[in-house]
C-alpha cells in the first residue's frame, strides 16, 4: 500500500455531507477529514525518523572513515600481496633457472651423443665407400686384364698364324726390283725409264 492510499471504507451513515456545527456553508466531508487524519498521522511518524543535515554530515564523516579504512586496508593487503607475488615470482624464477640448466645439459648431452653417432656413422659409411671402391677397382682392373689377355692372345694367334703361312710359302732369294716411284732400299735414287 502507498503512502498516499488511505484505507476509505464505506462512508458512515448520516455523516455523509453533514453541514458543520455552525450550520453555515457547504457540507463537511468526512472521509477528506478521517484521510487528512491519516496523512498526519503517517507524516508525524515518518518526519522524526529522516535525517537532518547533520545527520548526513555524521554519515558523511562515517563513510569517509570507513573509505579510509578500507583504502588502508587495501593497501596492506596490496602491500603484503606484492611480497607474496615477489616471493612466487622468484621462487618461479629459479625453478625456471634450474630448469632452463637442466634442459641445457639434457641438450648438450644429446648434441654430444648426436656428434659420436655421426662420427660412427661417417667411419662407418666410409669404410663401405672404401670396400666398394676397391671392389670396383678389383672389377676394372680384372676388366683391363681381360682385355689384356685377349689382345695377347689373338696377337699371339695373329703370330702363329703369320709363321704357319711364312713357313708354307717358298723363300725368294732374287732380290727385288724396285718399283719406280719407290726408293731402293740401298739408299740410291731410283731409275729414270
Amino acid at each position: 500500500m502507498s503512502m498516499n492510499a488511505v484505507p476509505n471504507g464505506p462512508p458512515e451513515p448520516g455523516k455523509q455531507g453533514a453541514p458543520l456545527a455552525g450550520g453555515a456553508g457547504p457540507p463537511h466531508d468526512f472521509a477528506l477529514d478521517r484521510r487528512l487524519t491519516v496523512l498526519e498521522t503517517r507524516f508525524d511518524t515518518i518526519v522524526p525518523i529522516l535525517a537532518t543535515k547533520a545527520d548526513l554530515g555524521a554519515l558523511r564523516l562515517e563513510v569517509e572513515k570507513i573509505r579510509s579504512e578500507l583504502l588502508g586496508k587495501i593497501d596492506a593487503e596490496g602491500s603484503g600481496l606484492r611480497g607474496k607475488i615477489d616471493a612466487l615470482g622468484s621462487g618461479l624464477r629459479g625453478k625456471i633457472d634450474a630448469l632452463g640448466c637442466e634442459l641445457r645439459g639434457e641438450m648438450s648431452e644429446l648434441a654430444s651423443d648426436l656428434r659420436e653417432e655421426m662420427v660412427m656413422l661417417r667411419n662407418e659409411v666410409h669404410a663401405t665407400l672404401m670396400k666398394a671402391m676397391m671392389w670396383f677397382g678389383a672389377l676394372a682392373i680384372t676388366v683391363i686384364f681381360s682385355f689384356v689377355g685377349v689382345f695377347i692372345h689373338f696377337s699371339n694367334q695373329v703370330s702363329n698364324q703369320i709363321s704357319h703361312l711364312s713357313a708354307r710359302l717358298p723363300v725368294i732369294t732374287a732380290p727385288l726390283t724396285p718399283t719406280p716411284h719407290r726408293p731402293v732400299p740401298d739408299g740410291s735414287p731410283p731409275t729414270q725409264r
